[in-house]
């Protein structure tokens, strides 16, 4: 192929400089340093054009591989660039191992756009990891293949993409191999149905997931919630602030687990199933003062307050259980919680000790 084994010798010699040098004499492209840059999209494209359709994706991989190989001269965008290179060059690629290779750059690529909160590109690179592995790839490259699918559906639902998300999570269900392994899909499910205004659905299938966590629940009457709140009392006697904030990490995997969930269910309880929202609450601070902390704690606490300035009029204690979770979430660093645990503090507790006005500011920064 003449074409390509051009390209193979061009990169091979030094009047490749000269060739991009009198290119930017001729005003195709810019000469920044070591920098070239065509001078508009259409020059770019008429270029492109040039090149036979049936070749295209071979240049496509080799570009990919040459900035891939020499990442470390650019480590921000070399991973995105390389793979969506690659990716367009995919179907020339034929061994299983390289196919898997650049499967496990998707996800890294796509973990990496999460991570940055573009989820549509974090999509696309989602996307083409799987369409990589397509076969059974789940025998083969199981924890390969779970984490592409989990992040996968946790970006469609981020995306508002509920139908895809829906598929790809039930491939995860029916390959899964344990609990475990299916869990970070059943918190997108969760999300995912109260996003879609199914809260009852989502609290139905959060309590199911708990009680494969070992956290069951009884029914939220008044008496197993008067009941509840007993117990928890006797728990907190004698455990002052200096003794909760000294508390060593969560390190019980499946606890972590609950606390993430009940983090999500005080929230959804105040909207769909009120009766809960003590039990949920109740059990956040027991699993706290058990297992230790984890940022969760900071909900479990300024929920408690929540409920101790309204339902048990202790607003004392709801004043005492609001700056210990300002305190937990200082001392974890639980600032992705801030929002909801500000609401609770300063747009509650608050305005039962305070002039309102002095919750504003705590508010606009939760806002922002």
């Amino acid at each position: 192929n003449k074409s390509i084994q051009g390209s193979e010798s061009c990169y091979g010699y030094s009047n490749l400089i000269e060739w991009l040098n009198f290119s930017a004499l001729e005003g195709l492209i810019d000469c920044k340093g070591s920098m070239y840059k065509f001078v508009h999209d259409q020059i770019q494209l008429a270029a492109y054009s040039l090149i036979p359709e049936n070749e295209r994706g071979l240049w496509h991989l080799q570009i990919g591989s040459l900035i891939w190989a020499n990442k470390s001269k650019s480590q921000k965008n070399a991973l995105f660039i390389a793979v969506g290179q690659l990716n367009q060059g995919e179907k020339f690629i034929k061994k299983t191992r390289e196919r898997v290779e650049l499967a496990r750059l998707n996800l890294k690529a796509g973990e990496k756009a999460m991570s940055s909160a573009v989820y549509t590109m974090a999509a696309s690179f989602l996307k083409s990891g799987i369409d990589l592995l397509a076969g059974t790839w789940w025998v083969e490259n199981y924890s390969l293949c779970l984490k592409l699918y989990v992040s996968y559906a946790e970006v469609c639902y981020c995306n508002g993409d509920f139908e895809t998300m829906s598929l790809m999570l039930e491939e995860v269900f029916r390959h899964t191999e344990c609990d475990k392994d299916n869990r970070p899909a059943h918190f997108t499910l969760i999300r995912a149905l109260a996003a879609q205004d199914k809260l009852h659905s989502s609290i139905e299938t959060a309590l199911l997931v708990l009680e494969k966590l070992g956290e069951q629940f009884p029914s939220p009457d008044d008496k197993t919630v008067s009941a509840e709140y007993s117990k928890l009392k006797r728990i907190l006697e004698g455990k002052t602030d200096t003794y909760i904030l000294g508390l060593s990490a969560m390190e019980n995997d499946e606890k972590n687990a609950a606390m993430q969930l009940l983090s999500f269910l005080v929230m959804y309880a105040v909207l769909a199933r009120v009766k809960y929202l003590p039990l949920f609450s109740f059990r956040m601070v027991q699993l706290t003062l058990r297992y230790g902390v984890c940022k969760e704690s900071a909900i479990g606490f300024a929920s408690f307050g929540f409920l101790l300035c309204g339902s048990f009029n202790d607003i004392k204690g709801a004043y005492h259980c609001g700056q210990l979770a300002l305190k937990l979430m200082e001392k974890l660093q639980a600032k992705e919680y801030m929002a909801r645990i500000h609401v609770m503090v300063f747009g509650s507790i608050h305005s039962w000790v305070a002039h309102h006005r002095l919750s504003l500011k705590p508010l606009e920064n939760a806002y922002r």
